[in-house]
């Protein structure tokens, strides 16, 4: 999606869709945070990161920032964090603070502040967990293997405010069809493996989102819970929530299907009138298809995302191309104004700390280190080949 609203408007747009508007103005918050708890929550969320100037902001303060938040909850025994828990949680930080630490909750917490706050909360053994690939999922860090292997994600799907799904269902000739940038990976096979470890999805935050499995299962099917930042002003950010299930798994051993699929893709594509580039470059071969659509409420209305993994003689790439219905009014302002730009920075070729699908990117290079590989890295990746601190930790 360009910065700009794209497709038509609703032709319902006259009306006042008061479900709808109810709806989408409900999925304020998290399945983790109860109403009481959203203004500490966003609070904590700001002074570990979205406080920062953007040009000192570290992605390993939010990862950190949402560990915290999402093993304290898990602590609790799964219940929504309240306003009976705010004194207890800035306490810790506030305790933790360094000679030169802020007095939290009043300032910004630095990473020591922050780690020193963590393990007086949860425990001493928070940090050497957390870099331990067997003790985290889910956004959780275990204290125990045993603990991790009891843990069901199903805790939060039970708080979801999980609607009906809502595919595309206007005529072809209204709805919109848009390809975002391609993102070079070291290999389809590495990158689809990452993709299927969906408990650790929600380890690749942006500091536009998060997404949370909320299912046991395997990537078909899966359901996630996508924790949205919004910052409405500096150092103001809001926190919604969207749900989306992954509705069709395509791979190597599904040609025609696969080959299928694309066809109508491109097809619908070049319906656009905007020109909108190919889903594949001429003689790249398609090697995996995840279709997502959404569920009521979305910030984008009725759609789909479909992320499309090929090869070509030189490279392999992951691509997404999103799909949508035309927006009742209240989803377009909120499109209009920041959801446009934040599709196009979390599903396009832009830095770590926007892109969840270079950060997956990253972890399939990690995953070819593992086995003892050299990655190829292309060169769009190479100003952040090297991890960043905590980025090990991740499988």
């Amino acid at each position: 999606m360009s910065a700009r609203a794209r497709g038509p408007l609703s032709t319902t747009t006259t009306g006042i869709d008061v479900q709808g508007l109810g709806r989408f103005a409900a999925m304020a918050g998290s399945s983790i945070a109860g109403r009481s708890s959203v203004d500490w929550v966003t609070h904590f969320l700001n002074a570990s990161y979205y406080g920062v100037p953007r040009e000192s902001r570290d992605l390993a303060q939010l990862r950190l920032a949402w560990a915290v938040l999402t093993t304290y909850w898990h602590q609790l025994g799964g219940g929504p964090l309240g306003a009976r828990h705010v004194r207890r949680f800035h306490q810790s930080f506030r305790a933790a603070r360094s000679p030169d630490g802020s007095s939290y909750p009043r300032g910004l917490l630095d990473g020591n502040q922050l780690e020193g706050g963590a393990a007086r909360l949860l425990g001493d053994w928070f940090g050497e967990a957390r870099a331990d690939p067997a003790r985290i999922g889910w956004g959780v860090v275990f204290q125990t293997t045993a603990e991790r292997a009891s843990y069901q994600p199903e805790v939060r799907l039970r708080r979801a405010k999980l609607g009906q799904l809502t595919p595309p269902a206007a005529a072809l000739s209204e709805q919109t069809w848009h390809t975002y940038a391609p993102v070079p990976i070291p290999g389809v096979d590495d990158l689809f493996a990452v993709l299927e470890a969906t408990d650790t999805w929600s380890h690749f935050p942006t500091d536009v989102s998060r997404f949370t499995a909320l299912r046991s299962g395997p990537l078909p099917g899966q359901t996630f819970e996508i924790e949205a930042i919004a910052e409405l002003a500096r150092h103001a950010p809001m926190l919604t929530r969207q749900y989306v299930t992954v509705t069709e798994v395509l791979g190597r051993s599904q040609p025609d299907a696969l080959g299928e699929r694309l066809a109508a893709i491109s097809a619908n594509l070049a319906r656009m009138p905007d020109d909108e580039p190919a889903v594949l470059p001429p003689g790249a071969q398609p090697t995996h298809l995840v279709e997502l659509t959404t569920h009521a409420g979305h910030f984008l209305g009725q759609a789909r995302n479909h992320l499309i993994l090929f090869e070509t003689d030189h490279r392999a790439y992951v691509r997404a191309v999103g799909n949508w219905d035309p927006m009742p009014w209240y989803v377009r302002l909120s499109y209009s104004y920041k959801g446009a730009d934040a599709q196009r920075t979390f599903w396009g070729l832009e830095s770590p700390e926007h892109s969840m699908l270079r950060q997956f990117a990253r972890a399939a290079a990690r995953r070819q280190r593992a086995r003892g590989e050299t990655p190829v890295m292309p060169p769009e990746l190479a100003p952040f080949q090297e991890d960043t601190p905590d980025d090990h930790r991740r499988r």
